[in-house]
């Protein structure tokens, strides 16, 4: 019977050293690939590799559901118990009325805030007013033609039609076969921007008030103004809607009345 293996070549029957091969510092048997040990060495390691693979398969798995909390995590991150989420705008907010401090000092701040923040839509709304006033005036300053407007016209006009938007914006003007780019006020008219001076012609004309800063002619009744009878002075709203019923019996009118004539206006 064969031995396994031998420590040295020397040490094995020389008729037998066919069967043997070095194996790392000694000589093993060599077997046919059907002896049993050998199957079941084979069996053994088939079933660690397959062993193994599922042992990286649920590593894999493992690993990658981590990742998946640990995302969910850093999106929602666990508030300790007692904790709500706040916007971190209203976060800053509490931080800084925190570090008001306590007391009576810190009540009187709290409500000095409350205040100011009570105040801001009014403050707003005034500021918004101011800055049209302040266009209306630039507005009645540059004028038509080169004439100034009449402000407090303009304004009536203006509040009337619900409150136009203008803006200043160019325009080409030849002069003297030179043409150049000048600013003008334009008026939002529906969807188009149109100048001033062709707003006023196409809404305001036909109302027959002067925009301008002309004179009034003599025995022209303004708000306020009392006639030569002593009687009190007629609204010019009302005299312009007469002077407009007249208008209509010689001609056709396209605009409503009131639409044309929904008014009031003083010089």
């Amino acid at each position: 019977m064969l031995k396994s293996k031998y420590p040295k070549l020397d040490d094995i029957p020389e008729g037998d050293r066919q069967h043997y091969m070095k194996v790392n510092s000694e000589y093993v048997l060599q077997l046919d690939g059907e002896h049993p040990v050998q199957i079941q060495v084979a069996t053994i390691t088939e079933e660690k590799r397959t062993e193994l693979a599922k042992v990286n398969q649920r590593a894999a798995t493992a690993e990658a559901e981590v990742q998946t909390l640990k995302n969910q995590a850093a999106n929602n991150p666990t508030l300790p118990a007692g904790h709500v989420p706040v916007p971190a705008d209203k976060a800053k907010l509490l931080d800084a009325v925190e570090a008001m401090g306590e007391g009576d000092d810190a009540k009187a701040k709290i409500e000095s805030v409350k205040t100011k923040l009570t105040a801001y839509p009014t403050l707003e709304t005034e500021n918004a007013q101011l800055k049209k006033s302040q266009q209306l005036q630039q507005v009645a300053d540059s004028g038509i033609g080169g004439k100034k407007l009449n402000l407090k016209r303009l304004q009536l006009l203006d509040k009337d039609a619900g409150g136009l938007t203008y803006e200043e914006r160019d325009v080409s003007v030849t002069e003297n076969g030179k043409t150049t780019t000048q600013k003008a006020w334009h008026v939002k008219d529906g969807n188009k921007w149109v100048t001033l001076s062709e707003y006023s012609d196409t809404h305001w004309k036909d109302l027959g008030i002067p925009l301008t800063e002309e004179t009034v002619t003599p025995g022209t009744r303004v708000v306020g103004q009392v006639a030569d009878d002593k009687s009190p002075g007629a609204n010019l709203f009302d005299q312009i809607r007469k002077d407009a019923a007249e208008k209509q019996k010689q001609q056709i009118v396209t605009d409503p009345l009131e639409k044309r004539l929904h008014m009031s206006i003083a010089q």
